[in-house]
């Protein structure tokens, strides 16, 4: 696509034309500039329906979107939760405590949960 005016060639590959022309993107004054020739283009801000750090072309990826319920479980069914909720996973390398027994409330709580994940055929 050529841009009337502009010195350069812009194709749609996402971002790499900003990256290959040095293209400076200034959010704050909503403008996309080049240093090369001083020319400021105004722009508009919206927002992005989709931001992803994974790769959707890879065969993995074609897959996963194949079984959905995999990557994305109705665990938010008993809180009440909202669809699309955050679900934050810790996982702890770090050496810790040995392992010891639940008892009382703790214990029913745990036993509860996991019959919950066993009934969503969680695990």
């Amino acid at each position: 696509m050529v841009i009337p005016g502009r010195r350069r060639f812009f194709t749609d590959h996402r971002c790499e034309f900003v990256v290959h022309f040095e293209l400076m993107i200034d959010l704050k004054n909503e403008r996309l500039r080049d240093p090369v020739t001083s020319i400021v283009t105004l722009g508009e801000l919206q927002s992005a329906t989709m931001v992803s750090t994974v790769d959707t072309q890879t065969d993995y990826h074609k897959i996963l979107s194949e079984y959905v319920e995999i990557t994305q479980p109705s665990i938010n069914s008993r809180s009440g939760g909202l669809p699309g909720s955050t679900l934050h996973i810790y996982y702890w390398t770090a050496s810790r405590e040995p392992t010891r027994k639940l008892s009382g409330e703790k214990l029913r709580a745990a036993k509860t949960e996991i019959d919950f994940l066993l009934e969503q055929g969680i695990i």
